[in-house]
């Protein structure tokens, strides 16, 4: 009897064995995303495109952005150091000539978050067999797609719910692995700097002059001014911090322009030009804050 109770015992621990097992396998994959790596990064709204090569680590709380302006016939890197604060850009025209700009960056280093998504299965993106996740807001549908082997990212995929054109961003040539630290530091990158910009923070490299641009006509804003404007175009919850970034990126001057895209007291990208929120016809309008309506611009979209 001793004997066989052992036996169906034993047959029970490896029944549950087996089942565990079954589940284990069953069990959706869980997203994943590097901490730390390099990839082709091309990102897509509707027949705009753009194509980046991106260095990112978050050990060194730092990413890299280059990329190439075929219109602008421009070379751009970018460098956003979180742990200092600043954001750096090296820009060579087709003169040769190159512009380098140092300005404050606000925020902190974009996270790959996943865990609040729902496995969706298996399908095809890219041509290639994926697992997708998504998860729904209010406004949009965010998707993620990665390799069903190795887990490599794919793609990323914020879709409107109101059926509106989707933004998507996709991954190729992704290698996983620690950045060289060399890759974030902007004097390791170029000591030719022929025409540089503003850098008003004292801890800037000395790659990036500390001498102010100021462009003519261009008279700083008073802070009840500038009070007043965004509490006109703002809500409450954006105001303060729409001063502040106003004032670290045009100083209260509506007339700064970076030299690349962006113009006025927010360095409003011109990309955004006809956008709802941003009726204005050409860059020049973006120099005067009453002849665009930023009610419809999020904090983020301004701040691009």
């Amino acid at each position: 009897v001793s004997t066989q109770s052992t036996g169906i015992g034993n047959m029970k621990v490896l029944s549950i064995i087996l089942i565990c097992i079954v589940l284990a396998l069953c069990a959706p994959p869980t997203p994943t995303f590097p901490k730390q790596f390099s990839s082709l990064v091309t990102e897509t709204y509707g027949k705009e495109s753009r194509q980046s090569k991106i260095y990112y680590d978050a050990t060194l709380d730092a990413e890299r952005f280059d990329r190439t302006d075929a219109k602008l016939n421009i070379s751009i890197i970018e460098i956003l150091r979180y742990d200092s604060e600043r954001r750096f850009v090296i820009t060579t025209n087709s003169k040769g000539d190159t512009i380098c700009e140092s300005s404050h960056l606000v925020g902190h280093l974009p996270t790959f978050n996943f865990t609040d998504y729902t496995y969706d299965g298996q399908t095809t993106f890219d041509s290639q067999t994926t697992d997708k996740w998504s998860r729904k807001s209010a406004a949009f549908t965010f998707s993620y797609y990665d390799t069903v082997s190795g887990y490599t990212p794919v793609a990323r995929v914020r879709t409107p719910n109101d059926g509106g054109t989707p933004e998507e961003v996709h991954y190729t040539q992704f290698i996983a692995g620690a950045q060289n630290p060399r890759l974030f530091d902007p004097n390791a990158i170029s000591t030719q700097c022929t025409r540089p910009l503003v850098a008003k923070n004292t801890r800037t490299p000395n790659l990036f002059s500390e001498k102010r641009v100021k462009l003519p006509g261009c008279s700083q804003d008073s802070c009840s001014y500038m009070q007043s404007l965004s509490a006109q175009y703002f809500s409450s919850d954006y105001q303060d911090d729409m001063i502040c970034i106003a004032y670290y990126e045009s100083s209260w001057c509506p007339a700064v322009y970076n030299g690349i895209c962006c113009y006025g007291l927010w360095q409003i990208n011109s990309n955004h030009i006809g956008e709802s929120g941003c009726p204005a016809s050409s860059p020049s309008d973006l120099y005067d804050p009453n002849a665009v309506s930023y009610t419809h611009l999020t904090l983020p979209t301004i701040y691009s």
